[in-house]
């Protein structure tokens, strides 16, 4: 498993995939989808032993570009995927 993470003020570059923002925080952990949370909730929960955040009610998760990044009942929102719940993580 090999991370690459590089950027500029204004953009971010996760494994070659380019989202035109930066993210306050990622967590990147093995068998589970990467995380990245914007402020300001920059602090992440786990579920299923895997990392999400938590912001305002909402759960953020996986970095994205579409609504085909998310996974089911996700919403492509900034470049980040926005859940309801946690049951929609897994």
């Amino acid at each position: 498993f090999r991370l690459q993470v590089s950027g500029s003020s204004e953009e971010a570059y996760i494994n070659g995939i380019r989202y035109g923002r930066k993210f306050s925080a990622i967590y990147v952990k093995k068998n589970c989808p990467i995380a990245v949370c914007e402020r300001p909730c920059a602090s992440f929960q786990m579920f299923r032993n895997c990392p999400y955040c938590d912001c305002n009610g909402f759960i953020y998760r996986e970095p994205c570009i579409s609504m085909e990044d998310c996974r089911f009942g996700g919403v492509c929102e900034y470049y980040i995927c926005r859940y309801t719940s946690t049951n929609a993580l897994f």
